[in-house]
């Protein structure tokens, strides 16, 4: 009686784990998407689907649709508003007409609110909550979603790889006003005033921080600085597929192949890149630039001083491509340059890099330092044209060392592997 009282009782709980729903929010899904946070949202979400028999049903905005039907995509919903705009210097400007914004904000909630009742899931869980912006992450923090959830018992969770860093960290008052951008300095100003009353949002309705999980353990220990109480939170490192064997082309020649990828911007250092290519022969290097022209003054500033420099045929700009795209070209390259002068939180790009098996040339800025160190990569400081020069140079005079650092990043990857973020961010889930 006793065995049989315990059989049913186990396959209860396996059915019970198997039947575990989760709806996850993102504010930009593939393809619809900027950068690799979104990829990420999307695989990991898929991951939990194969990896352990969750049943994701996926929410997110309706950029790049016209209606909210589901593409022929398995339970995602691309109904939420998407206001604003991407501009210049890394920041996401939301609706000015504050009467718009207040509507979308509260069609927002009301979607949330809907698909909610709809699922019926047994936990929430927001990838880039503030890439919401006013819309959604204004309902987000003045927390009308988070109240409503609490009153169907179902717990949320926040994974964040950015949450305070865009309004503290990405662009400078100071380099604003050096460059006499008076309307994004208003508008960095604005932003002060969110990230007061985003505090006090969460303030009030007593966020619980072991339900809020960082990429970074640099961005936990940013948010503790800043006075969170973020004691309690995860940290769970990005993961990424890593090929189980990889293959080192032994012919590595001159010219070296470059690749730099992500939002072409100041903050992301593209014009260092080009200064130490000014010191080095042309006919050693070709670096390809795939991305966003998010500033189009500072694309256009670096173009004039690609062609006045003779760079044309060292430097190309291949436009924006998708990152299963991008993926897919990884293996044609040697080289991958981190050149970010902000605050990188963890860079999902340098890890698929990595897996490619390229050698890594990086900035250590934000939580790029737990992924690299000089044991593992060729390390310059933000900024400075000349250290990163000097790597490359190092890298074309010495060609036999090229695949003992392509070993090392594929050996680098292998820590941060897709299944192993999944698996850590199951438990966390449904633990």
């Amino acid at each position: 009686m006793f065995v049989k009282i315990y059989v049913i009782q186990n396959i209860k709980k396996l059915l019970y784990i198997y039947c575990m729903k989760l709806l996850s929010i993102s504010s930009e899904l593939p393809p619809f998407n900027y950068g690799g946070y979104e990829v990420g949202a999307w695989r990991v979400s898929h991951a939990l689907r194969d990896l352990h028999d969750v049943d994701v049903h996926l929410l997110t905005s309706m950029r790049g649709v016209e209606t909210g039907l589901h593409l022929g995509e398995k339970n995602c919903y691309r109904l939420l508003p998407r206001p604003g705009c991407w501009i210049a210097g890394d920041r996401y400007i939301a609706h000015g007409d504050l009467k718009i914004a207040r509507k979308q904000r509260k069609l927002a909630l009301l979607t949330m609110q809907e698909i909610v009742d709809y699922i019926k899931p047994d936990a929430v869980l927001f990838w880039q909550v503030f890439g919401f912006s006013k819309a959604c992450s204004g309902s987000l923090y003045s927390l009308d979603i988070f109240n409503y959830l609490k009153t169907k018992q179902i717990p949320a969770y926040l994974y964040s790889s950015v949450l305070e860093l865009p309004i503290l960290q990405l662009v400078s008052p100071q380099y604003l006003l050096e460059t006499q951008q008076i309307k994004k300095l208003y508008q960095w100003i604005r932003y002060q005033l969110v990230l007061l009353r985003q505090r006090q949002s969460i303030e009030t309705i007593a966020l619980d921080w072991s339900k809020v999980a960082f990429c970074s353990e640099w961005l936990k220990e940013n948010h503790l600085e800043f006075g969170y109480p973020a004691e309690l939170a995860q940290v769970i490192h990005w993961g990424i597929e890593v090929k189980p064997s990889y293959q080192i082309n032994s012919q590595t020649k001159l010219p070296l192949k470059i690749l730099w990828a992500g939002r072409i911007c100041p903050a992301k250092g593209l014009h260092i890149v080009v200064e130490a290519l000014k010191q080095l022969p042309r006919e050693s290097y070709i670096l390809d630039v795939y991305g966003h022209e998010e500033d189009k003054s500072y694309v256009k500033n670096l173009r004039t001083e690609i062609e006045k420099e003779h760079l044309e045929t060292t430097v190309s700009f291949q436009g924006f491509i998708q990152s299963e795209t991008l993926r897919q070209k990884l293996a044609e390259y040697d080289i991958f340059i981190l050149s970010s002068i902000w605050q990188e939180p963890f860079s999902v790009g340098l890890l698929e890099a990595a897996a490619a098996g390229l050698v890594l040339i990086s900035t250590l800025t934000g939580g790029t330092s737990e992924i690299l160190s000089e044991q593992n990569a060729l390390i310059y400081h933000p900024e400075n044209a000349d250290e990163l020069a000097s790597c490359l140079q190092h890298l074309a005079e010495n060609l036999n060392q090229v695949n003992r650092y392509k070993e090392l990043a594929y050996h680098t990857a292998e820590q941060y592997s897709l299944q192993g973020m999944v698996d850590k961010l199951y438990k966390w889930l449904f633990k």
